[in-house]
């Protein structure tokens, strides 16, 4: 007797006899850029490959040995870098490249790179408006994929740290005297960085916040240092000034950040640049909230509402303790639109999850903390992807 299935029940079988399972490979990281952007061969192609990997597997370094966990095709959609059972860092750049390009200086109001590739010529290359992030990476290495052996108009620039990709709008060759041609890019230039500045001090006033650190050390000297404020912590490794919120240049070891609110902490940020403009790998940190401690004046404390981290499902955010609060109310606003809200005894943390239809859309999350007396504090946060 032959049983016959549904249509719908055929099409499952068919799904799960094609769908892919995850996968673990291992491999061997080739290169390393930056901290977090490594080459490996990708398992699936057998073509080259060059991942950023976000923060988990502390310093990575060439020949070392990793495993990569694939979920369907390696693609940084839920793929991840394990360094053994414990530590593992989650993938979300995953670009084929054919060679790299050393950027030396930036011409024509930023619109324009010259570049060295890696068998020593030289390049002045416009590149397209999504690689606006570009500067930051001066003195270092970018990736591109060639249509052919030869670089062309056409073919694609990619940026480390998933900043930016864009296409080659315009190629000039760069005549190189032959007995100066670099097999690669010249010592001549002064590539050493800076050591970090350390000793770094927040002392507390009434809205300002008093800064000190010790000297950084260059081998051919140090020319100011960056200061960086914000509300929320940064991994600032190998972080360039663009990407950094409210950069002020000072050249003396100390500075005063004014205009702060009292209750609301801050976090401040130093890095040292030399002579030659290269900036100090990582940033030394410190931690203050101001207040009006001469007055004695009392200060409700502030909830600091912060996005955490995010996976390419969810954002995942985080709020302070209130002393007193005995509710919490969460409201999730898409374009002004309430879409959610929710009352708790105690919470701390919210996840909004990245749905098709939000894309684009700004996504407010507002925090009400009440007690026994009425509102307490609240506070809210926008953002979009």
């Amino acid at each position: 007797m032959i049983k016959k299935i549904s249509l719908g029940f055929a099409l499952a079988l068919a799904l799960i006899g094609t769908a892919k399972a995850d996968t673990l490979e291992k491999v061997v990281i080739q290169d390393v850029v930056g901290r977090r952007n490594v080459v490996v061969t990708n398992p699936q192609t057998d073509e080259k490959v060059f991942l950023h990997v976000k923060p988990g597997c502390g310093d990575l370094v060439v020949s070392q040995p990793v495993s990569l966990l694939i979920t369907g095709d390696l693609n940084g959609n839920s793929d991840f870098l394990k360094i053994d059972s414990i530590h593992q860092c989650a993938i979300d750049q995953v670009e084929p490249f054919t060679q790299k390009l050393y950027v030396r200086q930036f011409t024509n109001g930023n619109s324009e790179i010259l570049a060295t590739d890696e068998s020593g010529q030289d390049y002045l290359i416009g590149y397209g408006e999504l690689c606006q992030a570009i500067p930051q990476f001066r003195e270092s290495w970018i990736f591109v994929l060639q249509g052919n052996k030869t670089l062309a108009e056409g073919d694609r620039l990619y940026l480390p740290d998933n900043t930016g990709s864009c296409s080659i709008d315009r190629l000039e060759k760069q005549a190189v005297a032959k007995s100066t041609t670099p097999s690669k890019p010249s010592n001549t230039f002064d590539r050493q960085r800076p050591t970090s500045v350390s000793g770094l001090k927040a002392i507390l006033g009434n809205k300002q916040i008093y800064l000190t650190w010790k000297a950084a050390q260059d081998d051919r000297g140090i020319a100011y240092y960056l200061i960086s404020t914000s509300t929320s912590a940064i991994d600032t490794k190998d972080i360039g000034a663009a990407a950094m919120p409210n950069v002020v240049q000072e050249k003396s070891l100390r500075h005063t950040v004014t205009g702060l609110e009292n209750g609301q902490r801050y976090y401040f940020y130093v890095a040292a640049v030399d002579t030659s403009g290269n900036q100090s790998s990582d940033w030394a940190s410190a931690l203050a909230t101001p207040a009006d401690i001469f007055v004695g004046t009392s200060i409700t404390p502030r909830l600091n509402m912060r996005i955490e981290g995010q996976t390419t499902q969810f954002f995942y955010l985080r709020w302070d303790r209130i002393p007193n609060a005995t509710r919490t109310t969460v409201y999730l606003d898409v374009d002004g639109k309430r879409a959610y809200s929710n009352t708790h005894y105690e919470t701390r943390t919210f996840q909004v999850s990245k749905s098709a239809d939000r894309r684009g859309k700004t996504l407010t999350v507002t925090v009400r903390t009440s007690g026994l007396n009425g509102l307490i504090r609240e506070e809210k946060i926008d953002f979009k992807f």
